[in-house]
């Protein structure tokens, strides 16, 4: 199997925890706007198992597209479909962040989260991490 195969194997195949991972984000979301939170615990182990999945498929999405921007461009045009995996994982990713970002707005709206897991407060101050790293360089 040759490299551009094998990446497009890999692709595919984070393509699918992605969207796994996805659908249970967009789940969660339909069941904080309904008010039915009966089942989102179930719903959080099943994602909380497929974390070591996801991680592992991030690294393998950073490591395909570090390997195929070393390809020549010439092997790059001829296999258009890999940068459009390439995209539609990136794609996938960022939904995912940001549906679960919202789904966590949502249970703090409600109230559905212990105050040991109560994000920080600086989280909601964007120029903290700035001022964080001026101060430590």
């Amino acid at each position: 199997m040759n490299i551009v195969s094998q990446i497009a194997a890999d692709l595919k195949a984070q393509l699918e925890i992605f969207n796994e991972l996805l659908m249970l984000s967009a789940r969660d979301a339909e069941a904080l706007r309904h008010d039915s939170v009966e089942g989102l615990q179930d719903k959080a182990s099943q994602k909380e198992k497929l974390l070591p999945r996801l991680d592992e498929a991030m690294k393998t999405l950073k490591r395909n597209s570090e390997i195929w921007q070393t390809l020549p461009v010439g092997e790059r045009q001829r296999h258009p479909e890999i940068q459009a995996l390439l995209k539609k994982g990136q794609d996938a990713v960022m939904k995912i962040l940001m549906l679960d970002r919202q789904n966590e707005q949502g249970l703090l709206k409600k109230g559905l989260v212990p105050s040991n897991m109560l994000p920080s407060a600086n989280r909601q101050r964007p120029a903290y991490v700035a001022s964080l790293y001026s101060r430590n360089q």
